[in-house]
């Protein structure tokens, strides 16, 4: 790897959140420093900014790596960066397991809105609805409205690769077939992508411009190579269970896991009750005892009776 490639792949690894990774793309330092001196009029603003901005991202990027978790798929890192984040994430080649781990990073974001709306508006929060921001209300729960807010909306436009293109891929998969399905979505966003873009020219936002002309050339990187799939999507087996299927086998292990103590204790309590019984006979137990033996009596003679009947089953 030659000097340029290293400085453009360049990250430095700030912890692990539940078994992912997260890094920081040296640019992301980069683009915070402009913010900061683009905002140095309203220090403590801009700082709050950045660090708003930066966990919303996380926490949409780490949406997704638990969501491919959690069907069936597998999540290793997450790389911070200007325009975002990326998940490396990998997920069953199935529509579903595509859909929701594609969805789940807005609705990260949704969520987040939902939580600190209520508390904002409660507290004096004030929104403008011609520059669509807050103009009163606390700081830092108008930011996390307004940055989560942008973050759902921007990223669920049907813009392939983004996450309203990727879920768009997944609906019509089912109907298309996986090649079509991505083909159909790659033109869908290249059309949503110079739309939003040539509104943002004419508007003069500079920064959706760039962001929009490096979706296209995601979406036609993605065309030449005839409908594959990114390799942050590679698949990761055959499908795994569903998230509802897998919390079942959860609460099917851990009711299999109590029983088995359960029985443990009996039979351990079961033997002190027949020790106690071959010294001092029937007539040395307690009321309670006796209620224990009787109970236990039931429990092993039932045990056998299932047991029976799964060998005549099996025979």
């Amino acid at each position: 790897m030659d000097a340029f490639a290293k400085l453009l792949s360049a990250r430095l690894r700030v912890g692990q959140v539940r078994g992912v990774d997260v890094f920081v793309h040296w640019t992301l330092f980069v683009a915070a420093a402009w913010l900061l001196v683009w905002l140095r009029a309203e220090p403590l603003h801009a700082l709050l900014l950045v660090l708003v901005l930066g966990a919303s991202v996380l926490l949409h990027e780490l949406g997704h790596c638990w969501a491919a978790r959690g069907v069936g798929g597998d999540a290793r890192e997450v790389v911070l960066w200007p325009l975002g984040g990326l998940a490396d994430v990998q997920t069953p080649r199935a529509p579903w397991p595509r859909f929701a781990a594609a969805v789940s990073g807005p609705l990260v974001n949704v969520a987040l809105v939902v939580a600190a709306l209520p508390p904002f508006l409660a507290l004096g929060g004030g929104w403008s609805l011609e520059t669509l921001g807050p103009v009163s209300g606390p700081p830092v729960l108008a930011m996390i409205v307004f940055v989560n807010g942008a973050l759902a909306l921007f990223n669920l436009l049907p813009a392939y690769p983004m996450d309203g293109g990727r879920a768009l891929q997944a609906a019509l998969w089912p109907r298309l077939g996986e090649a079509r399905a991505t083909r159909v979505a790659i033109t869908v966003g290249l059309v949503v992508a110079a739309g939003v873009g040539l509104w943002a020219l004419l508007a003069g936002h500079t920064l959706v411009v760039l962001v929009m002309a490096f979706v296209a050339s995601s979406a036609l990187r993605a065309r030449a190579r005839a409908g594959e799939v990114e390799p942050a999507w590679a698949p990761a087996g055959p499908p795994g269970p569903g998230p509802l299927a897998a919390w079942r086998a959860r609460r099917r292990r851990r009711r299999q896991e109590e029983e088995a103590r359960r029985r443990e204790a009996m039979r351990a309590r079961l033997d002190l009750v027949l020790e106690k019984v071959s010294r001092e006979g029937l007539d040395g137990l307690t009321r309670e005892e006796r209620r224990f033996l009787a109970r236990a009596s039931r429990a092993l003679r039932q045990e056998r009776v299932s047991a029976t009947a799964g060998d005549e089953r099996r025979g």
